[in-house]
């Protein structure tokens, strides 16, 4: 009952300091970017800063903004907001706001501020924020603009507590929505595949439905439950962050969503993990080049919300890098480096399939490939390549999927259309970049298959890929400086190759011990000492490779 009375008077207190005076509907033309950024930041609030350069600050997003023409400044948590801000930004709160600060808060967007309020899950990291019964600013978001924290705590199968302990090693993927109507935000993401790593999330409600609002939901997770116990990360019960029927979060749980109230123009973005905004998280450069994102997917995401939130026109939007390959397989290449010509094919005799042309390249993980033919290939043709020095041969479905040995590549794709266009991890090619010395199509009634001598040599590209870990859905690692990759789970065993630090890779298996793990990433396979890597599971967990 005292709650629900605390509640009720906050209610009125900040209807009474805003007034409820809505601004008049806008003409979208006639809107003005928002060029002036406050971030709420003090001790009354614990919430990231601008100032803090280290892992956890908001730094390098505050250069994102400065890069796009606003101007940043520091507004502390218990004072109105002023007059000349026309955007805020609160960025994992560690303390649940007072009376006051919701009614300062509420006044702001309900007089059509703009806000990007990013709330962590209660109990990881040190923090107890705001809750969906208990916040009074949680309320009238969902009612004004269609947008509500749940409480919960987003848990992987694999996650154990020691891993969800360290924020480090407690991270996850979102995927962004991809629906008839993608948001200009997030279609980057959607056309390339591209992930959005988070570090211990909770989950929202988006009401699409609202007739006061233009309301999006942009990120989902599916692989989590959202655990809805409290989770105590200071005991080492695994019984707390299992999956409780009917009682946990199960099914497509949404990240992040925005909002834009049709009567005032007030846009708001909500997003359920921090850490995507923070310097040596989502926001981490990579160590050769600190221009470079290694999180391409955050990068893209956190740039665009920021330009949303400002109201730039789309055209300004943040293009993406040239120093990224962003070719997308679908059957076409309009997308295709400009700089990779097509190699003519010598006419062979008596085939059914004429190939003419071919291009291909690689980057720093992939080998893409395009084929040019006469005509359409028929629908059960299969396309198999010979790999010099490799007497298994990789084959190409009419379907786009890729074998090897009889074995799904899930980090492989190929799209039949106008061309037939691939990208095939080069670990099938050898740490020597072997070349395809054969191309044959193989035509379902049993006959001699159209094969085609030749030497494909990719050129070399100097572009990165966005993405070194596809198709792979499940506990991954990083490594912990400059590590070795081995032949087999031995100090004494030869070496594959070595990497830098923070080369992500997917966690296949381990050894009896669980002392080396099997590793892979678009280029590289085989086995690391588990001390040099950063895992985000149960290793014990993991399948037992023989």
């Amino acid at each position: 009952m005292c709650r629900q009375i605390t509640l009720f008077i906050a209610v009125l207190l900040v209807l009474s300091i805003s007034g409820v005076h809505y601004a008049q509907e806008t003409d979208d033309q006639d809107r003005q970017p928002a060029r002036t950024f406050g971030v709420i930041s003090g001790r009354a609030i614990n919430s990231a800063t601008t100032s803090n350069i280290g892992a956890a600050g908001i730094s390098r997003l505050s250069q994102i903004l400065l890069n796009l023409g606003a101007s940043v400044q520091t507004i502390p948590p218990n004072e109105p907001i002023p007059d000349d801000i026309e955007a805020v930004l609160l960025i994992g709160p560690a303390r649940a706001f007072t009376i006051q600060q919701t009614a300062y808060l509420w006044d702001f967007v309900a007089n059509g501020g703009h806000l990007l309020l990013v709330l962590d899950p209660n109990g990881h990291n040190g923090v107890n924020s705001e809750t969906a019964v208990r916040s009074g600013f949680n309320r009238l978001l969902y009612a004004e603009y269609g947008l509500s924290i749940a409480d919960d705590f987003l848990i992987e199968p694999w996650f154990t507590i020691e891993t969800l302990a360290d924020v480090v090693s407690s991270w996850s993927q979102a995927q962004a929505i991809n629906a008839p109507d993608v948001h200009p935000i997030i279609a980057p993401l959607v056309e390339h595949g591209l992930p959005v790593r988070f570090w211990g999330g909770r989950s929202l409600l988006v009401d699409q439905l609202t007739v006061v609002a233009d309301v999006h939901p942009l990120l989902f997770t599916e692989s989590p439950h959202g655990e809805t116990g409290r989770v105590n990360l200071r005991s080492d019960d695994p019984t707390q962050i299992e999956l409780n029927i009917g009682q946990d979060r199960q099914g497509q749980l949404l990240l992040a969503g925005i909002a834009e109230r049709h009567d005032s123009g007030s846009r708001i973005a909500l997003v359920g993990d921090s850490e995507i905004f923070r310097n040596i998280f989502g926001q981490t450069r990579r160590i050769d080049n600190d221009a470079l994102p290694i999180f391409v997917g955050n990068d893209i995401f956190v740039r665009r919300l920021m330009a949303w939130l400002m109201g730039l026109p789309e055209e300004s939007w943040p293009s993406l890098s040239d120093s990224f390959t962003w070719v997308t397989i679908d059957g076409d290449d309009d997308d295709w480096p400009q700089n990779i010509p097509p190699v003519n094919v010598s006419a062979a005799e008596d085939v059914r399939v004429e190939l003419d042309q071919y291009r291909a390249f690689r980057n720093d993980y992939y080998v893409y490939l395009l084929l040019q033919t006469q005509g359409e290939i028929g629908d059960d043709v299969t396309i198999t390549f010979d790999i010099t020095g490799d007497e298994t041969p990789i084959e190409i479905s009419r379907e786009g999927a890729v074998f090897y040995d009889e074995a799904l590549v899930t980090d492989a794709t190929a799209a039949f259309g106008q061309f037939v266009e691939m990208r095939l991890p080069r670990r099938l090619f050898g740490m020597d970049n072997r070349a395809i010395n054969r191309v044959c199509f193989l035509l379902p009634d049993d006959q001699q298959p159209d094969c085609y001598e030749l030497t494909i040599n990719p050129t070399i590209s100097s572009q990165l890929d966005p993405l070194p870990v596809r198709g792979a859905s499940g506990p991954q690692a990083f490594s912990d400086g400059s590590v070795n990759i081995r032949a087999a789970p031995a100090i004494d065993a030869p070496v594959v190759a070595s990497v830098p630090t923070r080369t992500q890779f997917s966690l296949l298996g381990r050894d009896e011990a669980g002392e080396w793990l099997y590793v892979r990433n678009g280029r590289y396979e085989g086995w690391m000492a588990e001390f040099v890597l950063v895992v985000n599971a149960d290793v014990q967990s993991l399948p037992l490779i023989d």
